[in-house]
């Protein structure tokens, strides 16, 4: 019965013989293939006691004894020194049982899988690496800017004027940084700033507050001033934040986006509420964590004789943003004492 079975199933080239060998050592063609199969298949490791035990009520209903476990490689596997004595024996003669078993099984074919050497070699980027002393300019720039920039939180309008008077250079160094920093951004204040302002009438009059490198004159219809402490190019004019050359109740909107900065800020909003005209648009753009209360600042603004017209607070890729926009609702300058406002520096750890 084996040798007529093993002649359909092996080929001719297994003999009678050879097949009444296999058949003492595995039974039947299927159990031998399902035999070689289930013994040589590689067990993952199984932690725990409930894969422990899932594993010995198998091996009772397979009639099997549990098999010892040895570690290779952190793979756990039984061992198959008696599978590979036993296999070893009729090998020559089964012309490949084990690789045809297996690919009848599982229709994979060995060669298949193989790649060629050159496609095993992994793909090299083509980006050029940056250089170490670019990665070291551009960390001493990083720092630089961290440093400039808590000086100017630290320090009045007036300190920091003729602290880039007598440096000029640190001006174009701070704004460097500030220029890199912003270009991760997926969204810039600034830009939010002149999306609004191109919705409003062509004739209204602009006053961009700490206006860096006046990006924003070049982004809206409207005229706009840009004042900063020193300039970066001949769209701005030079000046210290609370004091203006531009006339009273003579503009629409004063932008101060991400620029009140310094310890004076209560005096550069009152320069705004000078220039700008009754029901005129006072627009600021902050960090938030520089906010202690954000409540008691929009109060302390209004003080100054402004009303609260707009608030939105946006967070994205780790900033948190505040918007705020004011109209000015008093002709008639603030008396009294003027409300202290501060503002939190953004400090840096020393590295």
């Amino acid at each position: 019965m084996f040798a007529s079975a093993g002649a359909d199933v092996w080929g001719e080239s297994v003999s009678a013989e050879t097949s009444s060998l296999i058949e003492g050592l595995f039974g039947t063609p299927k159990a031998l293939s399902a035999s070689i199969v289930h013994r040589a298949k590689p067990f993952q490791k199984e932690a725990g006691q409930n894969k422990s035990r899932k594993r010995q009520r198998r091996d009772a209903e397979l009639g099997t004894s549990a098999q010892p476990v040895k570690k290779n490689r952190g793979i756990i596997r039984p061992v198959a020194d008696e599978l590979a004595a036993e296999t070893d024996e009729v090998a020559s003669e089964v012309n490949g049982l084990d690789s045809h078993s297996q690919t009848q099984r599982s229709g994979h074919h060995p060669e298949q899988g193989m790649v060629p050497e050159a496609k095993q070699a992994k793909k090299r980027k083509t980006d050029t690496p940056v250089s170490y002393l670019e990665k070291a300019e551009k960390r001493l720039k990083g720092s630089r800017f961290r440093q400039l920039n808590e000086k100017l939180y630290t320090c009045t309008g007036q300190e920091a004027m003729k602290f880039f008077r007598d440096e000029p250079e640190a001006f174009a160094e701070y704004h460097d940084g500030y220029r890199e920093q912003t270009t991760s951004w997926p969204k810039k204040p600034l830009l939010q700033m002149a999306e609004w302002l191109k919705r409003q009438p062509k004739n209204w009059v602009v006053a961009d507050m700490g206006c860096g490198e006046a990006e924003l004159s070049t982004l809206v219809p409207q005229k706009c001033h840009s004042f900063d402490l020193q300039a970066l190019n001949d769209r701005v004019t030079v000046c210290e934040m609370s004091s203006v050359p531009l006339r009273d109740s003579s503009v629409n909107v004063v932008v101060f986006c991400l620029s009140l900065m310094g310890t004076n800020v209560v005096e550069y909003l009152c320069e705004a509420w000078r220039i700008l005209r009754t029901s005129g648009v006072l627009k600021i753009a902050e960090v938030g964590s520089r906010f202690d209360n954000l409540k008691q600042f929009i109060r302390k603004t209004e003080r100054l004789g402004f009303r609260l017209r707009n608030r939105q607070q946006q967070q994205f890729e780790g900033n948190f943003f505040v918007l705020l926009d004011f109209d000015k609702v008093q002709e008639t300058v603030a008396v009294g004492e003027l409300p202290e406002i501060r503002l939190k520096p953004c400090l840096y750890k020393r590295r």
